[in-house]
């Protein structure tokens, strides 16, 4: 898996877009946020990608790297997930208070990892990153927030 940085995004195709297609094509999952799939569909696809929403950039990156799942962060809209053409949207969880977004990304991904090393379906691996990541946006800081007891799996 790969999860990537807007920096990444832009430096892997500048500079090495023959190196960054083959990491996709080597890849199984790809986790990006929204900021990262829109630079790195932009480089790759130029103008024509400029007014496009975020599921036709996810499809788009799903067509050409049929062997990864694709999947975008959100934030506050949740994620979608790209894999063998369908495109899943999964809606944010809800929270009282953001304290502090930083670690959220990684927090996501933990939770998206876990379930998809559980193999469990796309749809519950995307909920599960998106519980664990509202975890974390409760807390100030990224670290020392422990999960509630129910949401654990």
């Amino acid at each position: 898996s790969i999860n990537g940085g807007d920096l990444y995004a832009r430096c892997w195709y500048k500079k090495g877009p023959e190196l960054m297609e083959t990491i996709f094509r080597e890849c199984k999952l790809i986790i990006f946020n929204e900021n990262e799939i829109k630079s790195l569909t932009d480089l790759k696809y130029g103008d024509n990608a400029m007014d496009w929403d975020m599921e036709k950039r996810i499809r788009k990156l799903d067509d050409e790297y049929s062997t990864s799942v694709i999947v975008a962060t959100m934030g506050e809209k949740g994620c979608m997930v790209g894999y063998d053409g369908d495109i899943i949207t999964v809606p944010a969880e809800r929270v009282a208070e953001i304290k502090d977004a930083v670690g959220a990304g990684d927090a996501f991904t933990a939770g998206f990892l876990h379930s998809y090393l559980k193999k469990e379906k796309l749809e519950d691996c995307a909920r599960y990153g998106n519980l664990v990541g509202a975890q974390c946006v409760q807390h100030n800081g990224a670290r020392g927030f422990e999960l509630p007891p129910e949401i654990i799996q």
